[in-house]
Formats: C-alpha cells, sequence, structure tokens
C-alpha cells in the first residue's frame, strides 16, 4: 500500500512539472516529427524591443534612410514599413553602413546588404506592413551610429508606394536613438529627397542575453 502511495505521488509530481511546463513553453516539431519541449536555459532568448516612429504619410516613393544608435550592441529582427494600396505584394531590400548614411545615399559602394524579403502583402496606407523578420542582421556595437536604406525593388509594377512623411526627426527610447533623413528616388541610390521621415518601425534585439 505504502508503494502504491509513493508511485501515485512520484507520478503525480511529474505530471504537474509536464502541466507547468506546457503552460509556459510551445511544443516544438523535430526532425523525426515528434514533438518535445524545448530545454530550459538552452537557447534563452534575447530582449526585444523596438522603436516607431509613426504611420502620419502624407508623401511617398520607394525607399527610406535613416540612422540607428544603439546604446548596448543590437541586431535588427524585424521591421514595420507603410505601404500605401492594402493587399499588395511588396518585394523589400534592406542595406546597413558604418557610420551616417547621409550624405551616402547616392554611393552604392558604401552599402551593405541586408536582406531580401520578397511577397510582403501590404496592410495599407496608416497601417504597419510587417516584414515578417529580418535576417543578415550585424551586430551593431554600442555608441557607434549605423545607417540603414531599403526600398521596395518592385515599386515600378505596383499601384502604391513607400508613404513617407516630409521633415525630419529623432526619435529614442532607453535603448535607442533613431534619426530620419531622406526618401529614395527608384531605383535606390540613384536620386533622393531630403529630408523625409520614415514611417515604421524596427524590432529589435538589444543588451545581455538573459540567465
Amino acid at each position: 500500500m505504502k508503494k502504491l502511495l509513493i508511485v501515485s505521488l512520484v507520478l503525480g509530481l511529474f505530471v504537474s512539472i509536464g502541466l507547468a511546463q506546457s503552460i509556459t513553453q510551445t511544443p516544438v516539431v523535430c526532425d523525426d516529427g515528434k514533438l518535445t519541449l524545448p530545454m530550459q536555459g538552452q537557447n534563452p532568448v534575447q530582449n526585444r524591443g523596438s522603436i516607431t516612429t509613426h504611420f502620419s504619410g502624407g508623401n511617398g516613393f520607394c525607399g527610406n534612410t535613416f540612422d540607428l544608435t544603439f546604446n548596448a550592441d543590437a541586431s535588427i529582427t524585424d521591421m514595420d514599413i507603410h505601404w500605401s494600396v492594402a493587399g499588395e505584394l511588396c518585394n523589400v531590400e534592406i542595406y546597413y553602413k558604418s557610420g551616417t548614411s547621409y550624405g551616402f545615399e547616392t554611393t552604392p559602394s558604401a552599402w551593405t546588404l541586408m536582406d531580401t524579403i520578397t511577397g510582403v502583402t501590404a496592410a495599407g496606407a496608416g497601417l504597419p506592413t510587417n516584414l515578417g523578420g529580418v535576417a543578415g542582421s550585424p551586430t551593431f556595437l554600442a555608441g557607434q551610429t549605423y545607417g540603414i536604406a531599403f526600398y521596395v525593388s518592385n515599386y515600378d509594377v505596383l499601384a502604391g508606394n513607400l508613404a513617407y512623411t516630409n521633415g525630419q526627426n529623432t526619435y529614442s527610447n532607453s535603448e535607442v536613438t533613431l534619426l530620419t533623413h531622406a526618401g529614395f528616388v527608384f531605383p535606390i541610390f540613384t536620386s533622393i529627397f531630403y529630408p523625409r521621415e520614415f514611417n515604421g518601425t524596427v524590432y529589435y534585439n538589444a543588451g545581455a542575453v538573459p540567465a
């Protein structure tokens, strides 16, 4: 009888642990198709942050430039842009460079391609169009300024445009400062309109990885 009671208690403990894990963790499909729960502490998630300008529009063409300065080492994980016509499929190219983007908007050799994202479904005017993740981000070192340039590469076959706003502004939070610069003429790196404010959000991982 005692053995039965001990076995029941142990089984109950394992069930409780399993239930607790299932509440806090999402099962992962392995290569063999079986489900498993992620190992605790093996792959900690980095801090996720974001900075948003606005979605006011008022003007537009095919792309934008802006500068980012992080207070801790960081990487870009995703972006929202502002495309004016809902339902259109946008192909987006994102570039970066060390140092400010200002003055290098028509110098292609200064820029490195970060990612090309195809088939992004536009949400329409006044709404964020999410890119669904950005790959290839370098580590942006704390205290250093980096230029970002991006454009919709199939702009010429779409009805809408990349909405942005006349003017220039600085946006900041405790982790990053974003300074808007210019709007691109199609194709990218040929000519600009200045100053033009980027409409959108930059998502990033910044700071130390939690234990």
